[in-house]
């Protein structure tokens, strides 16, 4: 038998236990000494009750039961053609595994996927995984997410061990602190290196736009810098365009360095107000391998004009001021410092 905890974080209450016990011993309430003492143990009980509760207490018995879950990496960064590589290491740890041990498959990108529930090996006979059928979004890769799932699929009456076959390369969450979650509650993570496309593909050129920085708000009229970051496994030579609302908006060549970030700013303008997507498209001129991430949107909303209050003290506005605001494309009020809004409604126009 063995005492879990999903939160072991809320046993710090327990400290309250102390000041609970103080302040009955000075309390003014007017009670017997036996009432008293009844009603500190009651008091203390139903603390040790909720921190027990927010921590998930949990009682598992042993088992020699094994649930083998294989967690699978299938986003962008890992080479296809190690496919073939993690399918046959999985047939072979199923081969392994003994008639009552638990069998599951999960595939991950961004999100992760059932690709088979954990079934004992007795049930699943001579059947063996012949490929990855799930095919959940390949743009992120969420390790962790996909470590809860497997953990929260493991059967009460056996103990878990995860198999996480990935290249290692996350960009959501935090695999390490799951992981350590995960073997603070008995539950065994063990991990197998396979190779990224950028490994596979660095011979022969790999080009990809990591990232689109647009403002997610402007005003009608207003100049920004639309940011490009490209990555490039060699040095060459490329095509850059930006779309707005499937326009093209600019168009370049450009060189691409190995070494390094490519950052690219183009200046843009809006001069009109709604909802624009703005699309980022970069063709390389040598070989590109896989050209799925060779495209990055972003989105913007542009609102009407800035409208600005200028109150002046002389008689007369100051017509340098006032060349400063048209040039800006800003709707000015003109007023006369008396005529200074006298509630704050008064200002939430401009």
């Amino acid at each position: 038998m063995r005492i879990e905890f999903t939160n072991p974080w809320a046993l710090v209450l327990l400290a309250l236990i102390p000041l609970a016990v103080y302040f009955a011993r000075h309390s003014l309430a007017n009670l017997s000494r036996q009432r008293g003492r009844a009603s500190l143990i009651v008091r203390l009980v139903i603390l040790l009750l909720v921190a027990l509760a927010l921590a998930g207490l949990r009682i598992r018995t042993s088992s020699r039961d094994v649930a083998l879950l294989f967690l699978v990496d299938v986003s962008a960064s890992v080479a296809q053609d190690s496919r073939a590589y993690v399918i046959d290491a999985i047939n072979n740890e199923i081969n392994r595994a003994g008639p009552r041990d638990y069998v599951g498959v999960v595939a991950f990108g961004r999100e992760p996927a059932v690709e088979l529930a954990p079934t004992r090996k007795e049930t699943l006979g001579d059947w063996r995984i012949k490929e990855i059928a799930s095919s959940p979004p390949r743009d992120y890769t969420d390790i962790a997410a996909a470590l809860r799932l497997a953990a929260a699929l493991v059967p009460e009456d056996a103990t878990g061990r995860l198999v996480l076959i990935s290249d290692g390369n996350e960009n959501l969450e935090s695999a390490a602190e799951e992981a350590q979650l995960l073997r603070a509650s008995g539950t065994e993570v063990f991990t197998r290196s396979i190779s990224t496309t950028t490994e596979r593909n660095e011979a022969r050129g790999e080009i990809a736009i990591r990232e689109l920085d647009v403002p997610p708000s402007l005003a009608e009229g207003e100049s920004f810098d639309l940011k490009v970051t490209i990555d490039s496994t060699r040095d060459t030579d490329a095509s850059l365009r930006i779309y707005r609302n499937d326009s093209v908006v600019s168009e370049r060549t450009v060189q691409l360095a190995a070494a390094g970030e490519n950052v690219f700013i183009l200046p843009q303008r809006v001069e009109q107000k709604g909802f624009f997507t703005y699309r980022a498209e970069v063709e390389a001129v040598s070989a590109d391998t896989f050209q799925q991430n060779n495209t990055r949107e972003a989105f913007a909303i542009v609102e009407g004009k800035p409208k600005t209050l200028y109150l002046y003290g002389d008689p007369k506005p100051s017509p340098a001021v006032v060349r400063v605001l048209g040039e800006g494309s800003f709707v000015a009020d003109l007023r006369p410092a008396a005529a200074i809004p006298t509630s704050l409604a008064g200002f939430q126009d401009y």
